[in-house]
């Protein structure tokens, strides 16, 4: 029998397999270094991948400030909004995007919001209002910064009249109707106690806040006692509920 001519097909499939596998196996390295070889090398050379600078903070900067510092480092500054801002003095720098100090590569855009000061408005005229509503009107001209004094007042001169002053009544506002100033600024107004009594006696403090309260007191120079409280749902804190001595008590001299 022949047993070498039996054997031959076998060895050459298998050798044949053999050298497929092999070149199948080449193939998937080949492939494997290319796909690294594009990971590594190629794709970060094309996207300049790890060139990335840190992004210079311009806030607080003016607008010419901030474009010459950007510019100089390689990037696009634009100018995308303004805001009306009372911390930022009108034309700086309140916000960028991206934000300062962020890694990002040269010629990146830098979007910068820039500040058009505080807003203004003109201010009303709420002299012969009642506080409530002086402080309503205010409020929807965007002056929400107020102050109270108290004076005994029966009158005042108003557009040329004699106009009377009842308790509660606004007889004077620091900043002139007209004006217009920024909205944080303070308004000042004189409110009225009504005539001067005859005769001295407490004031009627109950329903009132207690800091209307202590400035009524000391505006008739009155001392303000021990000062109590007590929990009451349906009136906001610190309202006056009781005082001693009641109203309309005479003082002495």
């Amino acid at each position: 029998m022949n047993h070498e001519s039996d054997f031959q097909p076998t060895r050459n499939t298998f050798l044949s397999r053999f050298r497929w596998w092999h070149k199948l196996l080449l193939l998937a390295i080949g492939f494997i270094l290319v796909v690294i070889f594009f990971d590594v090398v190629a794709m970060p050379f094309y996207t300049r991948h790890g060139e990335e600078y840190e992004l210079p903070d311009v806030t607080m900067k003016t607008v010419d400030e901030a474009m010459n510092i950007l510019e100089k480092e390689g990037f696009i500054p634009i100018v995308q909004d303004s805001i009306y801002s009372e911390q930022y003095p009108p034309g700086t720098v309140v916000q960028q995007n991206p934000a300062p100090l962020r890694k990002v590569k040269k010629g990146r855009r830098v979007y910068m919001t820039i500040s058009s000061g505080e807003r203004k408005a003109v201010v009303p005229d709420v002299i012969t209002s009642t506080l409530t509503d002086a402080v309503i009107t205010l409020q929807e001209h965007g002056f929400f910064n107020y102050d109270t004094a108290y004076v005994f007042s029966d009158s005042i001169e108003y557009n040329d009249q004699r106009v009377p002053t009842p308790a509660g009544t606004v007889i004077d506002q620091s900043i002139l109707p007209g004006e217009e100033v920024g909205v944080s600024h303070k308004i000042q107004l004189t409110v009225s106690m009504g005539p001067l009594p005859s005769k001295r006696v407490v004031p009627d403090l109950r329903g009132k806040s207690l800091t209307h309260a202590k400035k009524i007191l000391a505006a008739i120079h009155l001392p303000i006692g021990k000062i109590r409280y007590q929990l009451q749902k349906n009136l906001l804190p610190n309202t006056v509920l009781r005082q001693n001595p009641p109203p309309n008590t005479p003082l002495l001299k």
